[in-house]
């Protein structure tokens, strides 16, 4: 893992690695939560819904990136797959970086937060009700919509428009 730490510098300072990310992350963890529909216990659902609910009521920074870090934890958990948790704690370290960095581009955009808040409460609320295409599309929307939304924004300051 001595190549995390330059894999992790490269990715702070370019577009397209960051794009490159979501696009990874978009296509594991939108089938992750279809998995945690289908499987998800009450406690699960507990953990979901109360990292979704910190994202919406917190305005302080560091605490909307730990909730969310908690979020995308608790969904993985709740798809009960063992291979696949070893698998993404491979990559783990990079996906903490990338909400990391798109929530701090997103912060300096107002109403982002609520945005991000309310894709997260539909991911919940589909995992909720058991209901796989519906959570897996939720996903696929919350980062679809992220990964454009952050690399436009970056785009423009890096253009100081």
């Amino acid at each position: 893992m001595e190549s995390l730490p330059p894999l992790l510098m490269f990715l702070q300072e370019d577009t397209d690695s960051h794009s490159n990310l979501f696009e990874t992350r978009t296509l594991l963890e939108s089938g992750i939560a279809r998995l945690a529909a289908l499987r998800r216990t009450e406690e699960d659902l507990e953990a979901i819904g109360r990292y979704a609910r910190e994202i919406r009521e917190t305005s302080d920074l560091e605490k909307v990136i730990q909730a969310d870090i908690h979020f995308h934890d608790s969904v993985l958990k709740a798809a009960k797959n063992p291979a696949l948790t070893s698998f993404i704690t491979l990559v783990q370290e990079l996906m903490k970086h990338g909400i990391r960095k798109t929530r701090k581009i997103l912060f300096t955009e107002q109403g982002e937060n609520e945005i991000s808040a309310n894709y997260h409460i539909k991911i919940y609320h589909a995992i909720r009700d058991q209901d796989p295409d519906a959570a897996y599309h939720a996903m696929y929307e919350h980062l679809e919509y992220t990964a454009n939304k952050s690399i436009a924004i970056q785009n423009r300051q890096k253009n100081g428009l």
